[in-house]
């Protein structure tokens, strides 16, 4: 079905862009075309095994873009993976498949997003996922024994990878003696404590389950679907009224183009999308006029309101006798001979997972503390943003960003922080002067606590450098910049002394505890903090600079996903998200990729 013209034509075949191209084929009288700027490597054993994922960073499936230097994390340039192959980032990601709270879904609403809450939201989950099956003797090793079941039913499968382990087990042993286990299901209701994660793997074969061998999977036979690999979109062509008529790509060596009949869809990412808009002439005038792009439209809020997870690592030295995967991790011999066996025998082991195996929503540590509180509360209300230094739209969204963060750090019942573990050290180091960061493998065996910021406050941006398309965007998320960021950060990182310090899980290690590296040796938040700086780096979920937000809050997309002031274009991936969710952010671009099919399907009257 090669053409020039096509009902739908998909700008990214990642996450998003493939779940649109499988539900929007599934009308056999549309012509749906997918234009990816990677290529397929879904034969590939890196992509298919868990735990190639720290191999993939940097390959030639990783856009690999590097941030502005951060000035509130000692001048650091951060990489910033995203997927440049056919699935995106849920080819190269860590596989955690976690859910969005309830109230964080519900404030997309709150934000002005008209139609967006919790319930109505979470069919478009349940869509897009298949939960494991629980047999009732694994229930207590795992948690779950309160649990309400999870009815999902989509082409997503998920497992509990490596289960039963070790580690696991320890886990779910140290809350439930700290009375802090994960009491629900978070699926269904809203909750803070400890649990195993379920994540992204066929639980028959131990491979990655992604949207390249789910989605497409499903629809890549049907004749109304192309899929353009090895394609680079350049920029979207308008009429005078603003409607898309199609776009221009570089293909096989050659400029193409392509007309669509009734939408362009752009999936390319929450870097790549904003750029994409400016190179097309939608977004700030003062920015297209420095590069001489003609304004479609004026829109200045493409590419700002970016957000991103924090996360801050530390590892500790752990007994000969516990399980880790830190052989694998120096490439040993024997242990990479016994995984290779584990997985062709019995497809399970060390290779099918990433080791991202457990997990914990936890609130504000300080609220535990006497006047803990009020010390943040006055922290919050010193920090609020300030009409002398923002726009009125700015100021807006700022302050309705405030009031949800407010509701969110103060609240025992909300998760301002993710806990999770590896079984092996991250092989890094980081300079103790500049943060600059080197690998570093160290001998023996580690555990790897790492903290997660559930609910950052630090905005930034992402604009073109120039008016090529081969020029990467000016990223620059301003991690930190927020105070309140830094003390909630800090906090939830010096609670990982305590955790790693709780039974059974220092069991699991050397005694006395000791840091893998002296850099992570502090006992107070001043220690804390100056490490956050050192260390702090990104989860690899850049999301908000095309928000669904109302115009007058400096958004860019209407509540159906459509860019403001255009008849047909719109934007479906992490930039189109307003705040980030909890955790991990795949489910949540799933969901939002499942509603948009129909929010597209309705209009058009397809099936």
């Amino acid at each position: 079905m090669s053409s020039n013209q096509y009902d739908f034509v998909i700008i990214g075949g990642g996450t998003a862009g493939l779940v649109l191209a499988a539900r929007l084929s599934e009308d056999a009288s549309q012509q749906v075309l997918v234009l990816e700027a990677g290529s397929d490597t879904s034969d590939d054993e890196k992509v298919k095994l868990g735990v190639s994922w720290l191999a993939l960073q940097g390959s030639d499936i990783d856009w690999s873009f590097k941030t502005e230097p951060q000035n509130s994390m000692k001048g650091r340039q951060i990489t910033l993976s995203q997927g440049k192959t056919l699935g995106g980032s849920s080819a190269l990601n860590a596989q955690n498949f976690s859910p969005p709270t309830k109230k964080i879904i519900d404030a997309w609403g709150a934000l002005g997003n008209e139609g967006w809450d919790w319930e109505t939201f979470r069919p478009f989950f349940i869509k897009s996922y298949t939960p494991p099956t629980i047999p009732e003797i694994q229930k207590k090793a795992l948690g779950k024994e309160a649990w309400e079941d999870d009815q999902a039913d989509g082409p997503i499968q998920l497992s509990f990878p490596e289960s039963p382990n070790q580690l696991g087990e320890a886990w779910i042993e140290a809350f439930k003696r700290a009375g802090n286990l994960m009491p629900h299901n978070p699926w269904i209701k809203d909750s803070v404590g400890g649990f195993i994660n379920q994540s992204s793997v066929e639980p028959v074969t131990g491979t990655r389950s992604y949207s390249a061998n789910t989605y497409y999977d499903l629809a890549k036979g049907r004749s109304n679907l192309e899929v353009l690999t090895n394609a680079v979109v350049e920029k979207i062509f308008f009429t005078v009224s603003n409607k898309a008529t199609g776009v221009q790509y570089q293909h096989e060596s050659r400029i193409k183009t392509v007309m669509a009949k009734k939408e362009v869809i752009l999936a390319a990412g929450a870097c790549q999308s904003p750029k994409l808009l400016e190179l097309s002439g939608i977004g700030d005038k003062t920015i297209l006029e420095r590069y001489n792009i003609p304004v479609v439209i004026d829109l200045p809020h493409v590419g700002e309101n970016l957000q991103d997870h924090l996360v801050c690592e530390m590892g500790f030295k752990a007994l000969d006798t516990t399980q880790t995967k830190d052989g694998i991790i120096r490439q040993e011999a024997e242990a990479l001979r016994k995984a290779v066996e584990e997985l062709k025998n019995n497809r399970t082991g060390p290779l099918t997972s990433t080791g991202f195996l457990t997990n914990a929503h936890v609130s504000t540590v300080s609220l535990s503390r006497p006047g803990g509180s009020k010390s943040l509360q006055q922290l919050l209300q010193s920090s609020r943003a300030s009409a002398q230094t923002l726009s009125n739209q700015e100021l807006s969204r700022a302050q309705a960003y405030y009031k949800v963060a407010e509701n969110a750090l103060l609240d025992p019942e909300q998760p301002s922080g993710v806990y999770f573990t590896f079984p092996y050290q991250i092989p890094t180091l980081s300079d103790p002067e500049t943060g600059q960061i080197t690998i570093d493998v160290l001998p023996g065996n580690h555990i790897s606590f790492i903290a997660a910021l559930s609910h950052p406050l630090s905005r930034g941006n992402v604009h073109i450098r120039s008016s090529k398309i081969k020029d990467d965007p000016i990223i620059d998320p301003k991690y930190l910049s927020h105070p309140v960021d830094l003390e909630i950060l800090a906090e939830h990182t010096l609670e990982l002394h305590k955790l790693a310090a709780s039974l059974p899980l220092t069991k699991l290690l050397k005694q006395p505890i000791t840091p893998s590296r002296s850099l992570s040796d502090f006992n107070d938040l001043n220690g804390a903090r100056n490490y956050v700086r050192l260390r702090a780096t990104t989860m690899w979920h850049p999301a908000g600079t095309c928000s669904m937000l109302p115009r007058d809050k400096g958004g860019v997309l209407d509540p159906k996903l459509k860019v403001y002031g255009t008849a047909n274009l719109r934007v479906v991936d992490a930039s189109a998200v307003p705040l980030l969710p909890t955790a991990n952010i795949q489910s949540t671009i799933y969901a939002l990729a499942e509603r948009a099919s129909v929010f597209i399907k309705e209009q058009y009257g397809l099936k």
